[in-house]
């Protein structure tokens, strides 16, 4: 997978809809999962690197938020603590397996609106922002991140006229397609026989 990256939920900052690597942003977190943002800079390929030194996948977060089954997993079986699970994502070889779970979910746009929980991220300094106070998704930058740019400059993609017109747009897709609602991400049998392979923590 090439470098890729994600609009801002909320619209972006002047001349910039997008993120680019070396942005600092806010990755929101829904309440229901201890609220806040975690905040850091876009590294890229999907990754925020935190203040504490560690790295925060955004597949692997929408994983862990959009499955149940997966977090039960993780905190039942493999020994993780539910704060891990629910805010910071877990490390080692589950890291993997959760981003591959979150990818396959919400690598698509039409995807991403499907999840009860879906990416939220803004720029650093909209400090007032929370994932309930924004309406907006991070849906994924057609520019892969590669420079910023300014809503009006994805013309060239058809996206629509803003944000929220490209969302619409998207969700009227998913209902004439017949798209429904994740609701909670059940695993795939591949993925339940890889979860029984995984190292459990001691």
């Amino acid at each position: 997978m090439g470098s890729f990256s994600f609009m801002y939920a909320d619209g972006g900052k002047e001349n910039q809809a997008n993120m680019v690597p070396g942005d600092r942003v806010r990755l929101l977190v829904p309440e229901v999962f201890g609220g806040g943002s975690l905040d850091g800079v876009y590294v890229d390929y999907g990754e925020i690197a935190l203040a504490d030194e560690t790295t925060v996948d955004v597949y692997e977060l929408l994983a862990l938020w959009n499955s149940a089954e997966l977090r039960d997993a993780l905190i039942g079986g493999a020994g993780f603590c539910e704060e891990e699970v629910n805010v910071k994502g877990v490390d080692g070889v589950w890291t993997p397996f959760a981003r591959n779970v979150g990818i396959r979910v919400g690598c698509y746009d039409e995807d991403m609106l499907r999840l009860d929980w879906p990416l939220r991220i803004v720029p650093a300094e909209k400090g007032d922002a929370t994932y309930e106070n924004v309406e907006g998704v991070s849906v994924g930058d057609p520019n892969q991140g590669f420079y910023a740019r300014a809503w009006d400059e994805y013309a060239i993609y058809d996206l629509g006229e803003s944000l929220g017109a490209y969302l619409s747009e998207l969700r009227e897709k998913n209902e004439r397609e017949g798209r429904v609602p994740w609701g909670d991400v059940a695993l795939t049998e591949a993925e339940r026989e890889r979860l029984v392979e995984l190292p459990r923590m001691s």
